[in-house]
């Protein structure tokens, strides 16, 4: 990102990016119970928890808008590249503080990284995020792709290609407290 902008992420970005997983978690005492095990220390919670989640998003949506393909050029020159954090010994953090009260409210997940529209598609939650997967696509074709969502870092990461299941919709997942099983349906896609 640092390459990208030709400027570091600032401290008030991270503090901001703190405050939003504060205010924004659906798991307000697991987000609680990891600020606890990382010594409830705002410094390491911005650099270890925050920073990363905000450049994964930042970059998620750079790649959206960046029709010059600036930003796949400098990751790939990066690759091979040492980065280090610097810091600023002035920079000053503050936990923010996390309600546990949460009430019966809805409120929008992000789809920074969510998997594409679909139907038919099945989930399971794991104890920490919800795995979707397969269904089928606006275009009528089934689908061998899902996602894994974290509420508490309110971010998705892309299920893996690999090994994964042929594509299709009206299946049946469970979840075995390790992995997920896909079985069944019709695999044959509609064109």
């Amino acid at each position: 990102m640092e390459a990208y902008w030709q400027k570091p992420i600032t401290p008030e970005q991270l503090q901001a990016e703190m405050e939003r997983m504060a205010r924004d978690t659906k798991q307000p005492e697991v987000l609680r119970e990891l600020f606890e095990d990382l010594g409830n220390d705002p410094f390491v919670i911005a650099e270890c928890l925050a920073r990363p989640l905000l450049v994964e998003r930042l970059v998620a949506e750079l790649s959206v808008h960046d029709k010059g393909q600036r930003l796949a050029v400098l990751g790939t020159q990066a690759a091979g590249s040492k980065f280090s954090i610097t810091t600023s010994d002035e920079t000053i953090y503050s936990l923010p503080e996390v309600d546990l009260c949460t009430g019966d409210t809805w409120t929008p997940t992000s789809t920074t990284n969510a998997p594409s529209a679909r139907s038919n598609s099945k989930a399971v939650w794991t104890g920490s995020e919800m795995i979707i997967w397969g269904g089928l696509g606006n275009n009528g074709i089934n689908l061998n792709t899902g996602g894994r969502y974290n509420p508490i870092t309110e971010s998705w990461t892309p299920t893996t290609l690999i090994g994964a299941p042929s594509a299709r919709s009206g299946h049946t997942v469970v979840w075995t407290s390790n992995e997920m099983i896909v079985w069944g349906a019709a695999m044959i896609s509609s064109v």
